[in-house]
C-alpha cells in the first residue's frame, strides 16, 4: 500500500493522508503534537511507499506593511519544523505550489487586490484595498472548503483542513505534482 500525505503548513493549515481511506486533521498547535502526529501517520500498519506533498510557501504571509516579522518568523519556523520532522524520518518531500495543485484540480486561482510597492496611499484608499483583498480571500477559502467537502463528504472539513485535502486530491490524481 502507498501512504500519501499532504500538508498545508502553518498554524492555520492541516495534514491529510490516504492509507486506503482519507483522513485529515488541523495542524497541531505544538511542535511535540506535530511530531506525534507524524509518528502516528508514518506508523500506519502495512504502509509501504510513503509519498509526502507539502505546499510550497514563500515568505509573504499576506496583509499589508503591518504584517509583523514575528508572524512571518513563526510561519517559517512551523514550516521548517514540518520539513525537519520529515527529514528525520527520512521521508522525501515533493513541494507543490498552490497554483499547481489548484490548476490540477481545475479550481482556477484566487484573485488579489494588492497594495502596489512604492505607492503612497491615502488612509481610506489603503483600507478599501485591504478590505477588498480580505473579502476576496474569504470567498476563495469558502470555495476551497466547498470543493473539499464535495470530494470528501465523509470527513469533517474546515477552512484549516480544506487545502490539505485538496493537495491530497491533486497528489492522488497524478504521480508527481512537484513544482
Amino acid at each position: 500500500m502507498k501512504l500519501i500525505i499532504a500538508i498545508d503548513p502553518g498554524a492555520s493549515g492541516g495534514i491529510a493522508w490516504h492509507d486506503g481511506q482519507p483522513h485529515v486533521e488541523p495542524m497541531p498547535e505544538t511542535s511535540i503534537d506535530v511530531k506525534d502526529l507524524f509518528v502516528r501517520i508514518l506508523s500506519t500498519p502495512g504502509a509501504g511507499t510513503v509519498e509526502v506533498h507539502v505546499e510550497k510557501v514563500g515568505g509573504y504571509i499576506g496583509g499589508d506593511d503591518s504584517a509583523k516579522g514575528s508572524a512571518m518568523f513563526g510561519f517559517g519556523f512551523g514550516t521548517g519544523f514540518v520539513h525537519g520532522c520529515l527529514a528525520m524520518a527520512e521521508v522525501p518531500v515533493i513541494e507543490t505550489t498552490p497554483q499547481r495543485w489548484q490548476k490540477e484540480l481545475g479550481m482556477g486561482t484566487r484573485q488579489h487586490q494588492r497594495l502596489e510597492p512604492g505607492v503612497t496611499y491615502r488612509p481610506e484608499q489603503r483600507r478599501a484595498i485591504l478590505a477588498a483583498d480580505a473579502r476576496l480571500k474569504t470567498e476563495w477559502k469558502t470555495k476551497l472548503k466547498g470543493e473539499a467537502q464535495r470530494r470528501y463528504p465523509g470527513l469533517k472539513v474546515t477552512k484549516k483542513t480544506a487545502d490539505a485535502l485538496l493537495i491530497l486530491s491533486a497528489a492522488m490524481s497524478q504521480k508527481h505534482i512537484g513544482g
